[in-house]
């Protein structure tokens, strides 16, 4: 009885190893306010951007779920200084690949796995149903 016991928690260990090793980072959004207007409803609050940011894929995947929505009409993202404030960030969504790109002051697009854990407090303003 003993030895099962070990071998589903060394093998409960195994799969947490697993998940963790394997976790791709990602922004974390906030939503401050929630409000409809309409048949539509708007979501504001801010976006925490990670340590490795996704060029590749034509910037940070998010969907109408990151924002509790079915679908999104449009997104406004404000301009935001790094917190070291040594650094302007535009961000603008990007429709074709639902994902939010950011940009540094010159406009060329920050590189893929560019360390962007200093743009925090990203203010946006979501249209959507």
């Amino acid at each position: 009885m003993k030895k099962k016991k070990t071998v589903s928690v060394l093998a409960m260990a195994m799969l947490i190893v697993f998940f963790v090793a394997n976790v791709v980072m990602a922004i974390t959004i906030t939503i401050d306010r929630s409000y409809r207007v309409g048949a539509d409803s708007i979501r504001e609050g801010t976006i925490d951007f990670d340590s490795s940011y996704n060029a590749t894929n034509g910037g940070e995947a998010v969907g109408a779920a990151s924002f509790n929505l079915r679908a999104i009409r449009w997104v406004e993202l404000r301009p935001t200084k790094s917190s070291s404030n040594t650094s302007l960030y535009i961000s603008r969504y990007n429709d074709t690949s639902t994902a939010i790109q950011v940009f540094v002051s010159t406009g060329v697009e920050a590189e893929n796995t560019s360390d962007l854990s200093g743009l925090t407090g990203v203010k946006f303003r979501v249209l959507g149903y």
